[in-house]
């Protein structure tokens, strides 16, 4: 079996495994999204937390190709939320993000700061993709963005 084989099998058997998972338990009275004035408004008080942010979902892209649109949507609601995901690179991915928050904040009491900027980021992605199985249309975007943002 060559390997491009081998990879579609495996990401086949990851599609079934994550349509089989059951439904999170949401908790909907946390707002997910956004609005454009507060997220301009956030962005340009806080453009170093976002930029954090969205550096640690694209690392975790080039240390697992696998990452698509739909496991950022999930970590980033599960971080939101407060709440934990049994994906096994959605639940990497909310553990790398808990560790910027302590490094960037140090201090639980920020945690409605770094809330907005989940919601922000959030919002980024519902934009630029559908988050299906499968969808990089954000990664690709952040990827590019943030090679940008390093040349300035």
């Amino acid at each position: 079996m060559n390997p491009e084989d081998r990879i579609r099998q495996k990401l086949l058997k990851e599609k079934k495994r994550r349509d089989k998972r059951p439904a999170p338990n949401l908790d909907f009275g946390v707002s997910l999204t956004i609005s454009p004035a507060k997220r301009d408004a956030f962005t340009q008080a806080h453009a170093p937390v976002l930029l954090k942010i969205e550096t640690c979902i694209n690392q975790m892209w080039h240390d697992h190709e696998e990452l698509d649109d739909r496991h950022v949507v999930d970590a980033l609601s599960a971080a939101i939320r407060n709440q934990p995901d049994s994906d096994p690179l959605t639940s990497e991915l909310i553990r790398r993000l808990a560790t910027v928050f302590t490094a960037v904040f140090g201090t639980p009491d920020a945690r409605e700061t770094w809330v907005t900027g989940l919601r922000c980021i959030y919002t980024s992605v519902k934009t630029r993709s559908r988050c299906g199985r499968g969808d990089r249309d954000y990664l690709d975007f952040a990827s590019t963005f943030i090679g940008n943002a390093g040349q300035m």
